[in-house]
C-alpha cells in the first residue's frame, strides 16, 4: 500500500542534516520551536509534499485546526488541484482517520520501542546527570518502524468507517463508525436509509422515461418558442 511521505514534528531537537537525509524518501522531519504545526510548515507540507503526488482532483479530510483553514492554505490547495474538507472541532473522534482507525494502535507501537530503549538501550546523560533524550534518529526509525507494523487493513477500512469510499446504494453504510449502534448517531442509520429509499424510488419513476419527440413538440411547437420579436431583442 503506498503512502505519501509522513511529517514529523520533533518538538526541540536539534537538525541533523545527515538524519533527514537517510528518511527523506519517506518522511519530513520538522523541529517547530514550540512543536506545533505552524502556517509555514504547512504550505510547506502542501506545496513540497501533498502537491507531489496529487496528479488528479483529490480531496483532503483533516480538521478545523487553526493552520488548515488559512487563506495562503487554501490557496496552495486550490493551486494543486485538492479539495479540503475540514472536520468540524468536536467531531474528530467519528470522523477523523487518526482518531476512528489507527491513532490508538500506532502509538501503542512508538511506545513499546521506547519503553524497548529505556529498558535495554544505550543512554547519554547531562553532566547534572539527567538522562537524555532519545537521538533524533532514534526517533523517527521508531516511528516509521510502528507505521510500517500497522495492520493494513485498519488503514483500508478506514475509508468506508469514515464514509469515504462507500457504496452509493447504502448497502454499507452499516460500516460507518458514527453510525454503529455503540455510537451517538446510531439512531441516524435508519433515517439515512429512508432518505436513500426515497431517493432510489424517485430515480425509477422518471417522469420522462416515456416522453417521445412528438410529446415534446404537442406541448411547445416550434412555431411558440421563437417569436420574430426574440430576435430584436437588444443587450444593454
Amino acid at each position: 500500500m503506498f503512502t505519501i511521505p509522513q511529517l514529523f514534528l520533533l518538538h526541540k531537537l536539534e537538525r541533523v542534516k545527515s538524519t533527514d537525509d537517510e528518511f527523506k524518501a519517506k518522511c519530513v522531519v520538522a523541529s517547530p520551536i514550540n512543536g506545533w504545526m505552524n502556517e509555514e510548515l504547512t504550505v510547506s507540507w502542501v506545496k513540497g509534499v501533498l502537491a507531489q503526488f496529487s496528479f488528479t482532483r483529490r480531496m483532503l479530510v483533516w480538521n478545523s485546526f487553526r493552520c488548515h483553514v488559512l487563506d495562503s492554505v487554501k490557496q496552495e490547495l486550490d493551486r494543486t488541484k485538492i479539495d479540503p474538507v475540514i472536520v468540524p472541532g468536536g467531531y474528530s473522534e467519528y470522523v477523523q482517520a487518526p482518531d476512528v482507525s489507527w491513532n490508538k494502535p500506532f502509538k501503542a507501537k512508538v511506545t513499546e520501542k521506547y519503553d524497548e530503549w529505556m529498558a535495554n538501550g544505550q543512554h547519554a546523560f547531562t553532566a547534572a546527570g539527567n538522562m537524555r533524550a532519545p537521538p533524533r534518529r532514534e526517533i523517527v526509525q521508531w516511528i516509521l518502524e510502528a507505521w510500517d507494523d500497522l495492520d493494513k487493513e485498519i488503514i483500508v477500512n478506514y475509508f468506508k468507517s469514515c464514509a469515504l469510499t462507500l457504496a452509493v446504494d447504502g448497502s454499507e453504510d452499516e460500516l460507518i463508525h458514527c453510525l454503529k449502534p455503540s455510537q451517538p448517531c446510531y439512531s441516524s442509520l435508519a433515517q439515512l436509509k429512508a432518505v436513500q429509499q426515497k431517493l432510489q424510488q424517485t430515480m425509477e419513476n422518471d417522469p420522462f422515461q416515456d416522453m417521445t419527440l412528438s410529446d415534446v413538440e404537442d406541448a411547445a411547437p416550434m412555431t411558440t418558442l421563437l417569436e420574430d420579436s426574440d430576435t430584436e431583442i437588444q443587450a444593454d
